[in-house]
């Protein structure tokens, strides 16, 4: 499938996605009638612990269409008792997602199958239309959607739920009781529920293996100044604590988000420390991250591995609550790695599929932490932990939907943050 595209022959279009280390991929075949497809940026709760991004960015195909899905290499992670999501065993790639009716099995009119943008390849013109901003109301803030007001010159609407109210820039929603809670899973053959610590130090490595349904239980409370975060299965745990001097005992070049900014403005020395109590975070399109996530952007908070402290889930099952350093190199529970370019590491959930850190040679000890992840007071942004890049979108040049990247840049260039 690696020479498939979306081509357009005798009034239908093959679409095909592929991973990034190719191992996952499918493709369709759908009348040009339907175009454009309807594009939609989720904000939940679930979606951005599912992605570790800001909002998950997919197409809806009717659920009558098929995809011929090559999963031997996928996950399969159950969400909730209507839907199930898809991910690549190897490289963390979230694929698909689909939708069934409440009441009708899949096939009903109401079903639909989600496919992330972010592994679309060879994309045709005119395919989507960004149409949609859902679950505003659980960012707190207005998370990306701020960002991004209209793309191609057609707004965006912003709704705090799902088609229920529009909300305007600006205005805040009290958040759901999904922002409160976290994941635990229940096996329907044996009524188990699955909580943190249960989960073993064992890794997920690949072939389709099922998750069980989705439940949920109580966050515990954090200890003070620090940032909690999970992926949506909760085998990964960790929070991040508030730069300190150990926060500047390292090096490291300048990322790319930082190329083209003004070389006065961050001190080569710390560019990492925003502030006292800050850390840089920005947004980035590159093909690497695309292929790896199966959105259109990735938001990367830029926190020292001494900031970073892991929960152990061995302790847990004792009965006992002990939080580790972070050591690039080393999986803790359900944290898989994949090489994606040399010296580079992307971490991810084996479970959930959930993307967690990036890790390079050129600076290990300065990690790319994933704000999805974050469950901060103020909202989805985590502004008062962390100071966003406005100046430009890292690797925007490799976009895959460039239009969505280039109205971001701007919004970008336009936020104050409070």
């Amino acid at each position: 499938m690696s020479g498939e595209s979306q081509t357009i022959e005798d009034d239908l279009i093959t679409l095909t996605a592929m991973c990034h280390c190719t191992r996952s991929s499918f493709r369709t075949r759908l009348s040009s009638s339907l175009l454009p497809i309807t594009a939609t940026l989720c904000h939940c709760t679930t979606c951005r612990h599912l992605t570790g991004t800001l909002c998950s960015s997919i197409l809806r195909l009717p659920g009558h269409i098929t995809l011929d899905q090559d999963t031997s290499a996928c996950v399969q992670y159950v969400v909730s008792p209507r839907t199930c999501i898809w991910f690549c065993g190897t490289c963390g790639a979230k694929m698909s997602w689909p939708w069934m009716n409440a009441t009708h099995g899949i096939g009903d009119a109401n079903d639909y199958h989600a496919v992330f943008t972010g592994v679309l390849r060879d994309r045709a013109s005119g395919l989507s239309r960004w149409e949609k901003h859902l679950h505003i109301g659980d960012t707190r803030d207005g998370g990306f959607a701020d960002w991004v007001e209209a793309v191609h010159g057609v707004r965006v609407k912003r709704w705090k739920g799902e088609d229920d109210e529009e909300l305007p820039r600006g205005r805040r929603a009290e958040p759901s009781s999904q922002q409160k809670t976290i994941t635990a899973s229940h096996d329907s053959s044996t009524g188990a529920f699955t909580t943190i610590s249960d989960i073993t130090d064992n890794t997920i490595t690949g072939g389709s293996k099922s998750a069980s349904d989705a439940n949920t239980v109580a966050v515990p409370e954090s200890e003070p100044d620090t940032l909690p975060a999970h992926c949506h299965c909760n085998g990964v745990r960790f929070r991040i604590t508030r730069p300190s001097a150990v926060s500047k005992n390292l090096t490291s070049p300048l990322p790319d988000v930082l190329a083209k900014t003004d070389p006065a403005k961050y001190d080569p020395a710390s560019w990492w420390l925003a502030s006292p109590t800050q850390y840089l975070a920005g947004t980035c399109s590159c093909e690497s991250c695309r292929l790896t996530s199966g959105t259109e952007v990735v938001e990367w908070a830029f926190v020292p591995a001494a900031n970073i402290q892991i929960q152990c889930p061995r302790n847990l099952r004792m009965g006992k609550v002990k939080w580790v350093e972070f050591k690039p190199g080393k999986g803790i529970g359900t944290l898989k790695s994949y090489q994606s370019s040399e010296g580079v590491t992307r971490w991810f959930c084996g479970k959930c599929g959930c993307g967690v850190f990036w890790t390079g040679v050129a600076r290990p000890e300065l990690i790319d932490v994933a704000v999805g992840l974050f469950d901060a007071e103020e909202g989805a942004r985590a502004e008062s932990w962390l100071k966003w890049v406005t100046e430009r979108v890292s690797f925007e040049e490799e976009a895959g939907d460039v239009d969505l990247v280039d109205e971001l840049g701007k919004g970008l260039r336009g936020h104050e943050q409070g």
